[in-house]
């Protein structure tokens, strides 16, 4: 079973987030992106094939837009992860191939940093 779910738009509580978590999954999205709506079942199932120590967070870009301009995000979805307060991956897709990559990637660099 994964980690929890969040929602954050605030980048102090962002920020506060990174410093607590040690592995965890940034989805960039917005509530009017149709690639973003048809990627959450492909989320959804690859997320529950996660150790339970990752979690995932949501950044809606119009609430969020200081955290999105962090990571200079121009497409969305974009996907992040973040282990250890470093960010290894990202990828602006909406294709089910890279997500599943992705989370792939994401699972071998949690299990090596164990």
């Amino acid at each position: 079973m994964p980690g929890k779910v969040y929602e954050i738009t605030d980048k102090d509580v962002f920020a506060n987030f990174i410093k607590d978590n040690r592995f965890f999954i940034v989805k960039f999205t917005a509530d009017w992106c149709g690639p973003c709506k048809r990627t959450e079942p492909i989320i959804n199932r690859e997320f529950l094939k996660m150790p339970d120590d990752v979690h995932l967070v949501y950044v809606n870009v119009d609430k969020g837009s200081s955290i999105a301009s962090k990571f200079r995000v121009r497409t969305i979805p974009t996907f992040i992860n973040i282990i250890d307060q470093n960010v290894y991956e990202i990828y602006p897709t909406s294709k089910e191939s890279d997500i599943v990559s992705f989370f792939n990637q994401t699972k071998q660099r949690v299990m090596k940093e164990r």
